[in-house]
């Protein structure tokens, strides 16, 4: 159940952060990421920088999506 309930995190991740962006920057935060194994420090950089140049509105949603999502929400509460 370990492995399902990690699954379905991912998911709910992943798809917080596809509504958010348009398929050109989720490519290039998927482009970043192919690094993570040999520098994953350098990689968590790009990454913050990459989401912050999206701006704050895009953050904040990605974030709402998250914490609404049923899921996790009603871990929450």
């Amino acid at each position: 159940t370990q492995t399902v309930s990690q699954q379905l995190t991912v998911s709910i991740f992943l798809d917080a952060i596809k509504d958010e962006l348009n398929g050109k920057d989720f490519k290039a935060i998927k482009e970043i990421m192919k690094d993570y194994e040999l520098e994953p420090e350098t990689t968590k950089t790009k990454v913050i920088a990459k989401i912050k140049g999206f701006g704050g509105d895009v953050l904040s949603n990605i974030l709402a999506n998250i914490l609404t999502n049923p899921t996790i929400y009603t871990g929450i509460l």
